[in-house]
């Protein structure tokens, strides 16, 4: 009787290994659509930063701290309120930590 359970058993294994390929391919494939969308995401991103005229700008403050060896920063940026671009940067070394 363990005999005639046996190929069973295997066809059952042999149907969950494919399964799990399948499933391992789609899931390559859904990877490969979410990287092709976020480089037409980049694309238009990089568009509408060309088109935009930046005229209503926002300046934002920061700091990054110093330690023992390296001293602090100050940083001044200046952005696009409309696309978000960059517009300027500007760092100034503070005093050590």
């Amino acid at each position: 009787m363990n005999n005639r359970k046996y190929p069973e058993k295997l066809l059952a294994n042999e149907i969950a290994e494919q399964k799990v390929i399948d499933f391992k391919n789609e899931i390559k494939d859904i990877k490969q659509q979410i990287a092709d969308l976020y480089e037409e995401i980049s694309s238009r991103e990089d568009k509408i930063e060309g088109i935009c005229p930046h005229l209503n700008t926002k300046t934002e403050h920061g700091n990054v701290e110093g330690d023992y060896y390296n001293k602090g920063k100050y940083l001044t940026i200046v952005r696009c309120t409309l696309c978000g671009k960059e517009i300027s940067k500007k760092e100034t070394e503070g005093g050590y930590g």
